[in-house]
């Protein structure tokens, strides 16, 4: 008796698999594109298993200069949508994208073509100098991302946009949002807590990188190396830099991974000033997820309290 109910028992397991199979086999996983790592890795907290999710930017890479993964180029003649920040951060690639593709919903002004920065008020973006204009970003700052804030709101918007597109899969793109707010939201107090000790303190940084995040957790950046956005510093300008921070005291320098050493090295050497290095997109390091860019981030802000300690008490 006990064999033929195990048997039973199996053989219904064996019966409910094949059915949540054909279940799965019946709708269209849906095949999508974005830009960025940053939007690929919010879009697969929305869709998990229920898409295939590829970005045409590659790991490590800076989003304002992208060279199309050309694997993902080709295997987007299959996909259903591309979703881009927008705000003239692709404006420098992404023709060369277009160009590439064969798939004609994913191009300018197509349907299927969703820019995601309308969903996000816009930092603006100025000259640092008061008299050179910007190169790059003239719309605003397209760095929407670096607010975890701003990551709910993109995250909201993928999934309701996902779910128009494809309603067969409503359920799972809506618990899953839940459950990545849930678990963002857990987050937010620990990164409060490593960055409250920074809060109103004076920063320089490279670029406009980390404007929304230093609004978010309270960061004064009071200054910018770059005179303004795309326009590279001129020895004059270095200048500029060094003497304000010797005269105001300022004792960190913020920069992005992807900004070559020699470009701030100089300001280093002449001031001591503290340099904070930071990431801009998941795909650095150990970086997967949305949620672990923020732990990295403030993570080097913890750690970097942890070394000028240390340093203090071997004085």
């Amino acid at each position: 008796m006990k064999r033929v109910q195990c048997s039973l028992a199996i053989i219904i397991a064996l019966i409910i698999s094949i059915a949540v199979q054909a279940q799965e086999v019946a709708r269209h996983k849906p095949h999508i594109i974005t830009s960025t790592m940053d939007i690929a890795a919010l879009t697969r907290a929305v869709v998990g298993d229920g898409a295939v999710v590829e970005s045409l930017m590659k790991e490590e890479a800076d989003p304002d200069f992208v060279i199309p993964d050309p694997k993902v180029v080709f295997r987007s003649k299959h996909a259903d949508c591309l979703l881009r920040i927008g705000a003239d951060l692709e404006d420098r690639w992404i023709k060369s994208f277009y160009a590439k593709t064969e798939n004609q919903q994913l191009k300018q002004g197509a349907s299927a073509n969703i820019i995601l920065a309308p969903e996000v008020t816009l930092l603006p973006v100025s000259s640092a100098d008061g008299k050179t204009e910007p190169i790059i970003h003239k719309q605003g700052n397209p760095y929407i991302w670096l607010d975890p804030a701003n990551g709910v709101r993109l995250a909201k918007y993928i999934c309701n946009y996902l779910i128009v597109m494809f309603p067969e899969w409503k359920e799972d793109y809506t618990f899953n949002l839940k459950n990545f707010i849930k678990d963002l939201d857990a987050k937010m107090s620990k990164w409060q807590k490593a960055m409250e000790p920074y809060k109103n303190v004076k920063f320089v940084a490279y670029g406009h990188q980390f404007d929304y995040f230093a609004k978010r957790f309270n960061l004064d950046i009071v200054d910018y190396i770059q005179p303004a956005p795309g326009v590279p510093a001129t020895d004059a300008r270095i200048e500029e830099i060094i003497k304000k921070i010797k005269d105001e005291e300022i004792k960190y320098l913020i920069v992005s991974t992807n900004v070559s050493p020699q470009n701030y090295q100089p300001i280093i050497e002449a001031t001591g000033v503290i340099l904070i290095e930071l990431p801009v997109s998941v795909g650095v390091d150990w970086i997967e997820s949305y949620i672990q860019l923020f732990d990295y981030i403030t993570g080097i802000f913890h750690r970097n309290l942890i070394i000028e300690d240390q340093a203090e008490q071997n004085q």
